[in-house]
């Protein structure tokens, strides 16, 4: 799971939880992997351009849909590059 954010900060505490609540579904370990940089575009486009076979997932919050109006060329398209699997919320 790729978080293109800083290790210990919100969104990798949270990819952290999600991964372990994920695992014993999935029945294997995920690997959380920051890959910060670039207000989360570094991380992002390497999920983007990563092989569609499942193993590589990103955790993204709200910057995903603003980074097209902060970046004048973006190399990934935010909505087509991606397919949505799931959403995090605070409801138990």
């Amino acid at each position: 799971m790729v978080v293109p954010f800083a290790a210990g900060g919100p969104g990798d505490t949270i990819a952290r939880i999600v991964g372990a609540a994920m695992s014993p579904h999935l029945g294997q370990q995920i690997i959380v992997e920051n890959t910060l940089g670039a207000g989360g575009t570094i991380g992002t486009h390497r999920v983007a351009k990563a092989p569609a076979d499942g193993y590589t997932i990103l955790l993204m919050h709200v910057g995903q849909a603003t980074s097209v109006s902060l970046y004048k060329k973006l190399p990934y398209d935010p909505v087509n590059d991606f397919e949505k699997i799931g959403l995090v919320t605070d409801v138990p």
